[in-house]
């Protein structure tokens, strides 16, 4: 099973308390599954705030935790298996039967 790394997954709130990602995260959130997905990858493992980690879930993104969450400064940090399964692709490109490219 192929497995990427996303490292530095960050998200900039456009509003602060805002509970979903915006419209240009969700398009680079799907280019990078489409990349991942155009590498044979069946996974993305990545360290990110639980606030991303809520928004995912939110999304419809199928993840794992590898752990509990550890607080890295002022942010609780979660390290993330990410799966490209057929729940991740619905959530992201709905019944669009998007695919990888070739």
């Amino acid at each position: 099973m192929q497995t990427l790394e996303l490292s530095r997954f960050v998200v900039r709130a456009q509003r602060p308390g805002n509970s979903t990602f915006s419209d240009i995260t969700l398009q680079a959130i799907r280019e990078v599954v489409r990349f991942s997905l155009n590498r044979q990858a069946h996974q993305l493992l990545t360290v990110t705030t639980v606030g991303v980690e809520r928004m995912l879930k939110k999304t419809g993104i199928s993840m794992t935790r590898f752990g509990p969450s550890l607080r890295i400064g002022i942010e609780q940090a979660v390290a993330l298996n990410i799966n490209l399964d057929e729940k991740t692709l619905q959530a992201l490109f709905g019944a669009s039967g998007v695919r990888p490219s070739h």
